[in-house]
């Protein structure tokens, strides 16, 4: 299940993650990275901090499986360890191919317990998800029962200024028949019913 956080909330983002500088030369930046993810108690060490003290960024990261996240666990750890922004991932293409795995190895370990500590929340989502879709799909219309039109539910996301809606309140709340309140459900998980 994808988890939205907005880029203010993002722990990686107020690290520098994203900053585009750093104060050493490129390729000394770039043999850093190297070094740190061939040291593989020290990158361990810091996917641990990562997974800890970043909560907001790697639900956001690393809920999405569509991206590279082992790619963004190493630059994430190379970040939060040596102060490398991620303009500098190019370091990995200095290691070996050795190297290469067992970096990704261990930010693979990093990962599958990440996923692994969540996975309880997450089992029952796609449940809800079908479940309120059935629901509203079997719903009597002024259309008639159910079908192509069906009853859809209607999305409340509160504005946060008149012109500005780029903050918004996740999760989004759906107003549902009396049966179905209290049904809250994130956005990544709406669909058309």
């Amino acid at each position: 299940m994808r988890i939205w956080h907005p880029w203010w909330l993002w722990e990686c983002y107020a690290a520098g993650f994203y900053d585009t500088t750093c104060d050493v030369a490129p390729d000394d930046a770039r043999r850093r990275y190297a070094a740190f993810l061939g040291d593989s108690s020290r990158f361990e060490a810091a996917l641990e901090r990562v997974l800890a003290e970043w909560p907001h960024s790697c639900e956001h990261f690393l809920s999405n499986a569509s991206m590279n996240r082992i790619a963004w666990l190493g630059q994430a750890a190379a970040c939060i360890a040596i102060g490398l922004p991620a303009c500098y991932r190019a370091g990995f293409k200095l290691l070996t191919d050795a190297q290469q795995a067992a970096a990704n190895d261990t930010a693979r370990r990093a990962l599958a317990r990440w996923v692994a500590a969540r996975e309880p929340a997450q089992a029952c989502l796609p449940l809800c998800r079908d479940m309120a879709r059935s629901r509203l799909s079997r719903r009597p219309t002024r259309h008639g029962a159910g079908g192509a039109r069906a009853a859809k539910a209607r999305a409340v996301v509160p504005r946060v200024g008149a012109r500005d809606t780029s903050k918004r309140s996740w999760p989004i709340q759906l107003r549902l028949p009396a049966a179905d309140v209290g049904l809250l459900l994130r956005p990544e998980t709406l669909e058309e019913v």
